[in-house]
């Protein structure tokens, strides 16, 4: 059955309108978000039997714009308007958990995973750019100049050697 399934995805991706490097890109792309979704589902379902109703939320937005946008790259000839919204989706969804704090602040690690996102999906140049807006946006969470954001009280240690 599971070879069923890869071939159906492989043909997907064989079939889709866009030449081999972004076929290539897609492929990889897949692993993305077949490994990302069950993650996503378990990770939504505990924030929201937590109470966490808008990470929850934000989480299963990420999760259907990972599908839709996986599904979306397999039909268009430019994908990179579908990969900056899928990243701009992550972005909140990493600005979410940091807020949140987790166990002892280990949410936080998860910020580790968009520089390797931004990497892959857009270069270096503008993977860069991406993984400097998060680390600014981080800064002004844990900053907090609004007041009005229920952010997790990092100990400025561990927030020095994150940054």
């Amino acid at each position: 059955m599971l070879k069923k399934i890869i071939d159906i995805f492989s043909e997907f991706i064989d079939n889709a309108p866009i030449n081999e490097g972004e076929k290539n890109r897609l492929r990889q792309y897949s692993m993305f978000v077949f490994l990302g979704i069950p993650t996503m589902m378990i990770f939504g379902f505990i924030n929201g039997v937590q109470g966490r109703f808008l990470l929850c939320g934000v989480i299963l937005i990420s999760g259907i714009g990972l599908v839709s946008g996986w599904y979306l790259l397999g039909r268009v000839k430019n994908g990179r308007p579908i990969y900056h919204l899928n990243m701009v989706c992550y972005c909140t969804l990493l600005l979410l958990v940091f807020m949140a704090g987790g166990e002892s602040g280990s949410m936080i690690v998860w910020g580790y995973t968009l520089p390797l996102v931004a990497f892959f999906l857009f270069g270096k140049r503008e993977g860069i750019f991406w993984s400097f807006l998060m680390l600014a946006g981080f800064i002004i969470v844990y900053v907090n100049p609004f007041r009005w954001l229920n952010v997790y009280e990092y100990h400025a240690d561990a927030m020095l050697r994150y940054v």
